[in-house]
C-alpha cells in the first residue's frame, strides 16, 4: 500500500489524534455537549472532514490510540468510525495505529486481534523494549505492518536510546539492526523515528537499507540539515513523514479542513525541494 502511494509522489502522513480539546468550537457547537455520544460525534465529524480534505495528498493516516481510549466507550466508537471512514473515503490509504505496543505475549496477541481484525488498521507501532518474543504474535501477521519505535528526540530520550553499547554503537542503532537482521522475517517491519538529527537518520537509513522509515514531527525549518533527504532510500522513496506543524489543528475557524489541506500542500512543496 505504501509503495503505491510513493510512486504517486505521496509521502505525507496525517495524524488523526482525536484530541477533543483542540477540535474547533464550530464542530462542537453542532452537538449538545451533554447528549449521549457527544465525544464520538465531535471527533468523528472532525476527522471525517480532515479525511475528505486530504485523502488525495497523503500516503497514510496515523491514529494515536491514547487520545481515543481516554474517552472510554465514546472514544473507542470514534476510533472505529474514523477507521471506517478512511476505508470508505480513502480505501487505498493505509491506516497506522500508534499504540507503542508491548506487553506479555498473551496481551500482545489479543491487542493484535483488536487492532487488525476488529478495528481493521493496516499497521501498528510497537515498543521493542520487551524483545522480539513478546511481539511474535503480531510479527507473524505478515500481511500487516509492524513499525518499531527506534529513535525519539524528546527531552530525556538519550537516557536509554543514545546510550553507547560495547563497540560504541548507540542503542537506537542497535534496535534498527535487530529489526533488520532478526525481526523482519516476513518483510513487514519498518522503524519509527520521532524528530532526531539528519546524521542519525542517515545512519539508520544505511542500516535498514530499503525498509520503510516513519519520520515523525519533521520541522519545516531550512536552517537545519534536511532530515527528509537523509531518510529516503536509494530509490528516493521509503519514507512516511509527519510535520511538527499539525495540519488538522492549524485553524479554529469553520474552514479548518481547507486550512489543513493548505498546510499539507505547503509541506509537500517543502519536501519536494529535498528530492
Amino acid at each position: 500500500m505504501l509503495e503505491a502511494q510513493w510512486f504517486q509522489g505521496k509521502f505525507i502522513c496525517v495524524e488523526l489524534d482525536g484530541d477533543l480539546y483542540r477540535i474547533p468550537r464550530c464542530v462542537k457547537d453542532r452537538y449538545q455537549e451533554f447528549q449521549p455520544f457527544f465525544v464520538t460525534n465531535v471527533v468523528e465529524a472532525f476527522n471525517r472532514k480532515i479525511i475528505q480534505a486530504t485523502k488525495d495528498l497523503v500516503c497514510a493516516y496515523k491514529l494515536d490510540v491514547i487520545f481515543y481510549q481516554i474517552w472510554g466507550v465514546q472514544g473507542i466508537e470514534a476510533l472505529l468510525q474514523t477507521v471506517r471512514n478512511i476505508h470508505s473515503l480513502a480505501p487505498n490509504v493505509p491506516i497506522i495505529l500508534d499504540a507503542r505496543l508491548n506487553n506479555s505475549p498473551r496481551a500482545v496477541t489479543n491487542f493484535g486481534h483488536y487492532a487488525f481484525d476488529v478495528l481493521g488498521v493496516d499497521a501498528i507501532t510497537v515498543n521493542p523494549y520487551l524483545g522480539m518474543k513478546s511481539l511474535n504474535a503480531i510479527l507473524e501477521r505478515r500481511e500487516k505492518g509492524i513499525m518499531v519505535l527506534c529513535r525519539t528526540s524528546h527531552s530525556g530520550s538519550d537516557e536509554f536510546q543514545g546510550r553507547a553499547l560495547a563497540g560504541g554503537e548507540p542503542l537506537y542503532a542497535y534496535v534498527a539492526r535487530q529489526v533488520v537482521e532478526k525481526w523482519n522475517i516476513y518483510g513487514n517491519c519498518s522503524i519509527f523515528v520521532e524528530g532526531g538529527f539528519p546524521e542519525e537518520v542517515f545512519q539508520l537509513r544505511k542500516i535498514i537499507e530499503e525498509m520503510p522509515m516513519f519520520l515523525s514531527k519533521v520541522t519545516l525549518s531550512r536552517e537545519n540539515n534536511p532530515i527528509i533527504s537523509a531518510g529516503r532510500d536509494d530509490r528516493g522513496l521509503g519514507i512516511v513523514v509527519t510535520s511538527l506543524e499539525e495540519a488538522p489543528f492549524a485553524s479554529k475557524c469553520n474552514n479548518f479542513d481547507k486550512i489543513a489541506r493548505y498546510e499539507l500542500e505547503k509541506f509537500r512543496t517543502f519536501m519536494e525541494s529535498y528530492e
